[in-house]
């Protein structure tokens, strides 16, 4: 549930930099979700596209999480790996 929400949070972030202007917006102060935040960005900046990334998230755990996304992108895996697992 915690990734579904990281997912939410960096969406919602994403949307209202882009609709509002709000370039320093964060949407929460949660160092857990501010992680995913982080994460997302990071996968989101070495081409993991949003369609892959809400695909992958049909998961109950991080690990398959990751899985699945590499699955999608089997010449990115140590790039997702490093993101993931950190």
């Amino acid at each position: 549930m915690a990734l579904c929400e990281g997912w939410a949070n960096y969406r919602e972030q994403i949307l209202t930099r882009y609709y509002l202007g709000l370039t320093n917006y964060i949407g929460t102060n949660n160092s857990f979700l501010v992680d995913y935040l982080n994460m997302f960005s990071e996968l989101t900046a070495i081409g993991c596209s949003f369609e892959a990334i809400e695909k992958s998230l049909n998961t109950k755990s991080i690990s398959e999480f990751q899985s699945n996304l590499i699955a999608i992108y089997p010449n990115m895996d140590k790039q997702i790996e490093k993101i993931i697992l950190n």
